[in-house]
């Protein structure tokens, strides 16, 4: 199959590629991000699928998730990640697990959100492990909004 042309999209590309590159050489203390954006239908979930393909090395993990649109959760883009996943090699408190992936049934007691901010933080953390790995997360505008209208 022939990859899809990032017709006009090269020198983003380009971008995505060099943070890339400096994430796997080490520079600097801190992850690098990288914020794609743009009106729905432009190709962003594209142009992230093409970097993917072309960066070297490949990503030792990559975790995907999604906010949803209409009643967004903090933790839906985790939720997604977790979703299908063995998650019994982390060393995380069941109950938390339940509670970042959104099981049906999770306890009815939950965690203060400064905790479950910590566990969800250390459950990516756990995720990645050694890396190199990149974490996508989109529509992160739906949880935003959802935030500023409340």
């Amino acid at each position: 199959m022939m990859p899809v042309s990032m017709v006009g999209r090269a020198g983003e590309l380009a971008e995505l590629d060099r943070a890339w590159s400096a994430v796997v050489a080490g520079r600097g203390r801190t992850p690098a991000v990288a914020v794609v954006s743009g009106g729905a239908g432009v190709g962003k979930s594209l142009l992230v699928s093409a970097a993917l393909d072309v960066f070297t090395p490949r990503p030792a993990v990559v975790l995907s998730g999604a906010a949803r649109v209409h009643s967004p959760a903090p933790y839906d883009w985790l939720a997604a990640v977790l979703s299908g996943r063995d998650t019994s090699r982390l060393d995380l408190p069941s109950d938390a697990l339940a509670w970042l992936a959104q099981h049906p049934e999770a306890p009815r007691e939950r965690y203060a959100p400064g905790a479950l901010l910590r566990l969800a933080v250390r459950t990516v953390r756990l995720l990645v492990g050694d890396g190199p790995a990149v974490v996508v997360v989109e529509d992160l505008h739906a949880r935003s909004t959802r935030r500023a209208s409340t």
